[in-house]
């Protein structure tokens, strides 16, 4: 009988689940289109066993055939209509006669990559990866800082050409390669990310096809229908081909934190699942970085299977097998300096979004040696793992708190919630794990779930991953689906080995349900060969087995059961096998933590370690060895300063083997007050036995303290103007709030109010606040009181501080700024780095306010802190332009922070020819500048104002451009109302350019020539806008009262309520004049107690906001060496 099963399940799984074939065989490529009339005759399609789909679109399907593949099709009844019979002719029709020398030929590949080697030999290596079908070397690229090391940095990948077709997708990779290598050293991003990651460049996995311009390699396989993950019949076999065999080995040694596939034609983010539509684990993560990559190019951002449904692709498996965020990016196939355009920064953003969540080193506890381990997010459910040669690991978050589960083969899992992620750096958690008898699966080689339904509704009832195979038994688990089957690795090192008894369990959960088990000395490639039947939870015995140590298993479904219930099949959750120890072998197993203040303890007894307390500390070791360890003591031992240990030394006795046993007594530790929250105690434990000794770094204990911070304030001037706002001669009361970051309460706080501020002066400077509970707040209980000085500058940011403490005792000191009125004007140069500021200066400058200027080009975009301080922003962005997915003059940042100025009540002058070719009708330009349509470049070249309105009143000008002519017209929404008309209608453009089809609802007869808007026609509102959809820059600085910029930049400035002021900075004794008087004046105040300009501001020369010596030194360069005139 046992012969009997052998041989049956042998021959079906070679010859129907797995057969590998290596043999090259005479193939064709026919390039065909398949119309289809509904969705169901598309998801019969897309379900053809072994049919190649190339594209899909929502009435047909691009797919690659051959003769025999083509005649099935007709007679089944579908309109195919063959666009190509050959790969010649599809490369010459669409890329001409000489198709071949427009993108790198395997050669230039070959020979771009060894002189890149060669010349920037200190920052990347090339390693032949393997070899093709026809012998031709398959290049990678390592690009790093230390290129021969493995290093503690995450890894990113970029294949190229997996279709030897898709001439565009070798270009990409070698484009960055050149990038990187080039300017390493020279531009800051691309040093860092050089220095921070390991980055593994792949240009051409398929040299064949590129060779031979063929989608598939040398055998005629789809290599991006041979991976091993939900692999169903696409290909002769799992990882048939050596190509795709290449990519696994690769894989398996670098665990790729982000990588990314290219692919073509066609503008797309195709990310996971590419198999079934169903949410991944890490979908959050996923479709934001997705999201940010099309954002720079405006590509379609879709998950593949909602696409169409691929089987056994590189994304599925990298992601499925390798927990490696792995995207497809379809690009066109022409335009090589185009592509790469749309490509490159996002592709550098990728790179950036890396090293993001939590990333650390997994070691053992007692050697301190890296650990090939796995971290699992509880929350989400996919593990990651770590480097099999550094131990180090990057899972992947956007910001919250997670539970992290550390795992690792002959280790007991380690458990750690809490873990807070926040933008910008990743957090860093190193885990020591303590040696445990249990092993256990730890990689997918391969898997197939069955499922009886079509596209577009497939898997709907199983959501479940084969990596819930891997691990310990927790519960959760793979679903095979009714035959399906699974390959798992146990392991290089970890291999059931054959000892007396049962030697590897099977833990199935769930209803009982039967499956078949086989073993292998290969992954892919060899036989598989019957072990025997499980039913539920099973063990096995190998003892009559061919081998003693097996390492490769596959379980099979035995096709028994419902496969349209939910977690159809068998339902897998661990395999699992005992590590053989011989002799003693002692290590900890648990700890207790005592905080109850009982003996010689003390602390609020709440099991924690806190800041403060004094803990008694029980520990349990456990002999997982085969024989008695004797007389068994242990000291702790730690080198934290701000931790003392008390008792170090504890006797635990005779442990026998595979049994606990707990210290006579507890250690004694305390901890000092000044400690902070989330420090770990790193304890070291020396283990002494008299036949054995053993050290283990751990246990790693947390420790919680109050963390207490400024929070928000809130400020009362109702001795002053009522605004809310601090400004110059108010005194305000101030209520603030304090947050407890940490994890301990935060209990008798009281906060002191301390100014070093020249303008600021504390009056009440003492509040008590609430008991505060870990991440919540507590407003002060008293308000503060403070004066503000009439001479403080506007715009003033004075820095305050908070000296806090609480019961511990606790102490901390934070800052926070109060702004003293603002600033009048900040000028945003944001014209692509052009000298077109000028125009907007000299207007500026003639009113003889006060500004401060914003090179947006050096200093990128200004923060919602620095625009917060002004009364008025002006904004221009010159000549410059870009599309809609990629603007170049306000980008998304810069929307979100204007509009954020103006729900707090700023007012803004925006001058942009171009924001709406950039921008469209978003939310940005309907709710906040107000305009509801538009006509795109029309090229305005005169305009005048409206009659009785409070800016445009009696202006006309014909209009001088600077650069190019692409003015817009405009419709004002509801409340809002034109200002300028265009009255001459424009010649050509000075440059071509495609404008975008616009006037969706108004049309041209309803646009009246609006050319400029101001909002509130009438009335207040919170904020005020001028928009001008022509520049600012073609107002003539010079021209007849009032038809010049320097009186319409006045008038803007005046309705925003900005007026000249009634003094001139440098006129110290205010005569009207800056000359010696003033000078004298200054002396006077400063050396002989004269009295103070009046204002102060008059007298403050060089715009410090005091008058000091410099002010007088200022003035006399000024009116005796050719100086600046005073003024900001």
């Amino acid at each position: 009988m046992r012969l009997t099963w052998t041989l049956i399940f042998t021959i079906v799984l070679i010859s129907v689940l797995l057969w590998q074939s290596s043999e090259s065989v005479a193939f064709e490529e026919i390039y065909a289109r398949i119309w289809v009339t509904s969705t169901e005759e598309k998801g019969m399609l897309l379900g053809e066993k072994g049919l190649i789909v190339d594209a899909a679109g929502p009435n047909w399907v691009d797919v690659v055939i051959n003769s025999e593949r083509l005649d099935d099709l007709l007679a089944k009844g579908y309109n195919v209509e063959v666009v190509f019979w050959t790969p010649e002719e599809r490369n010459t029709k669409l890329f001409g006669k000489d198709w071949d020398r427009q993108f790198h030929s395997y050669s230039d590949m070959v020979a771009e990559m060894q002189q890149a080697a060669s010349d920037h030999s200190d920052i990347i290596i090339l390693d032949t990866l393997g070899y093709s079908v026809e012998g031709r070397m398959i290049l990678g690229a390592k690009i790093s800082d230390n290129p021969t090391l493995e290093e503690d940095e995450p890894e990113f990948r970029i294949i190229g050409c997996h279709h030897g077709n898709e001439y565009m997708s070798v270009e990409m990779p070698l484009l960055m390669l050149e990038y990187l290598t080039d300017n390493y050293g020279s531009v800051p991003q691309v040093t860092h990310l050089v220095n921070d990651l390991e980055t593994w460049i792949i240009p051409m996995m398929n040299p064949d096809g590129r060779t031979a311009g063929t989608r598939g390699n040398a055998n005629g396989v789809d290599l991006n229908r041979d991976y091993g993950y939900l692999w169903n019949h696409y290909s002769p076999g799992i990882f048939s081909q050596v190509e795709t065999r290449v990519i696994r080995e690769h894989g398996m040694k670098n665990n790729f934190s982000i990588s990314l596939s290219f692919h073509t034609s066609g503008d797309i983010v195709n990310h996971v699942w590419n198999y079934k539509d169903f949410p991944v684990a890490d979908s959050a993560f996923i479709v934001d970085i997705s999201t940010e990559y099309g954002s720079y190019n405006g590509y379609w951002v879709v998950e593949g299977y909602q696409w169409y449904q691929v089987y056994g692709d590189c994304n599925d498996w990298s992601y499925g097998s390798r927990s490696s965020i792995d995207a497809t990016i379809e690009t066109d196939n022409y335009n090589i300096p185009n592509v790469w355009n749309q490509n490159r920064n996002a592709i550098l953003a990728m790179m950036e979004r890396a090293d993001d969540g939590v990333r650390g080193i997994v070691t053992d506890a007692s050697t301190g040696e890296p650990l090939e381990a796995m971290v699992t997010c509880m929350e989400l459910g996919l593990l990651v793992f770590t480097d099999p040669v550094v131990g180090d690991y990057q899972k992947n978050f956007l910001p919250g708190t997670y539970t992290l589960k550390f795992s690792a083969n002959g280790y007991r899992d380690t458990t750690i919630p809490g873990v807070v992620v926040s933008g910008g750096s990743p957090t860093t958690l190193n885990v020591a794990l303590r040696p445990a008898l249990d092993l256990f699966a730890v990689h997918v080689i391969s898997c197939y779930f069955y499922d009886p339904y079509s596209w577009p509704n497939q898997y709907p009832n199983n959501p479940t991953n084969a990596s819930a195979a891997l691990g310990l038994p927790d519960g959760i688990f793979a679903s095979l689906g009714r035959g399906g089957h699974v390959e798992l690795d146990m392991g290089e090192v970890t291999p059931i080995v054959d000892v007396e008894g049962d030697d590897f369990t099977i833990h199935e959960v769930g209803t009982s349900d039967g499956y078949h088990v086989y073993w292998s000395s290969l992954p892919y490639g060899g036989s598989w060969n019957y072990i025997g039947n499980g039913y539920g939870t099973t063990s096995f015995d190998i003892s009559s087995l061919s081998t003693d140590t097996i390492r490769y298993l596959m379980i099979v479904d035995d096709n028994d059961g419902s496969a349209t219930e939910w977690y159809p099949g068998c339902d897998i959750d661990a395999i699992t096998h005992a590590r053989q120890v011989t002799g003693p072998y002692v290590t900890l197993y648990t700890y207790y933590v005592d905080d109850d203040s009982l003996d010689l303890s003390l602390g609020n007894n709440d099991g924690n370690v806190d800041f403060g307390e004094t803990i008694e500390l029980t520990m349990v070791l456990e002999n997982i060895g085969d024989s008695i360890a004797y007389d068994v003591e242990a000291i702790l031992r730690t080198t934290h300063p701000l931790v003392s240990v008390i008792d170090s030394q504890q006797i635990f006795g005779d442990i026998p083997a595979g049994d606990t046993m707990a210290s006579s007594a507890e250690f004694v530790f305390s901890v000092s007050t000044e400690i902070v929250d989330g420090e770990i105690i790193p304890f070291h434990l020396d283990i002494n036995a008299t036949n054995g000794s053993w050290g283990y770094e751990g246990p790693n204990i947390l420790v919680n303290a109050p963390l207490l911070v400024y929070h928000a304030l809130d400020v009362d001037d109702i001795v002053g103007n009522g605004d809310g706002k601090a400004d110059p001669g108010e005194t305000c009361y101030l209520t603030v709030t304090l947050e407890n970051e940490g994890g301990y309460e935060g209990k008798q706080v009281e906060a002191i109010l301390v100014s070093n501020d020249f303008y600021v002066n504390v009056i009440s400077g003492t509040s008590s606040y609430p008991d505060m509970l870990p991440e919540s707040t507590g407003v002060s209980l008293t308000p503060y009181q403070v004066t503000i000085s009439e001479e403080c500058p506007e715009g003033h940011s004075a820095s305050l501080i908070l000296e806090i403490d609480a019961f511990g005792p606790y102490s901390s000191v934070d800052t926070f700024a109060l702004i003293i009125g603002q600033k009048p004007i900040l000028f945003v140069d944001d014209d692509g780095g052009e000298a077109y500021e000028y125009y907007f200066l000299t207007a500026l400058d003639s009113l003889g306010i006060t500004y401060d200027v914003w090179t947006y080009e050096t200093l990128d975009a200004p923060a919602d802190s620095v625009l917060e301080l002004y009364q008025t922003v002006v904004w221009t962005t010159g000549p410059d332009y870009g599309s809609m997915a990629t603007p170049q003059t306000l980008t998304a940042t810069d929307r979100t922070r204007l509009m954020t100025y103006l729900d707090n009540g700023g007012n803004l002058f925006l001058s942009s020819q171009d924001l709406l070719h950039d921008n469209g009708l978003n939310t940005f330009v309907t709710d906040y500048l107000h305009v509801v349509d538009y006509a795109e470049d029309k090229n305005i070249n005169s305009a005048a104002g409206l009659v009785s309105d409070t800016i445009s009143d009696g202006m006309a000008f014909t209009l001088n451009y600077p650069f190019y002519n692409f003015s817009d017209c405009i419709v004002p929404g509801s409340g809002a109302t034109g200002i300028f008309y265009q009255t001459g209608k424009a010649s050509s453009a000075f440059e071509e350019r495609v404008p975008h089809d616009r006037l969706s609802s108004a049309g041209t007869s309803d646009l009246l020539d609006s050319c400029a808007l101001r909002y509130p026609a009438s009335g207040q509102s919170t904020y005020k806008v001028v928009f001008f959809a022509f520049p600012f820059e073609a107002v003539p600085p010079a021209g007849v009262y009032p038809n010049n910029s320097h009186t319409l930049m006045r008038r803007i400035m005046g309705w925003f309520g900005l007026e000249k002021p009634s003094y001139i900075r440098g006129d110290a004794n205010g005569d009207g004049i800056i000359d010696l008087g003033d000078i004298l004046y200054l002396v006077s105040y400063l050396y002989k107690s004269g009295p103070a300009s009046d204002p102060f501001e008059a007298g403050d020369a060089d715009c410090d906001g005091d008058i000091d010596l410099g002010d007088l030194l200022y003035l006399v360069s000024y009116l005796y060496k050719g100086g600046p005139a005073p003024g900001c």
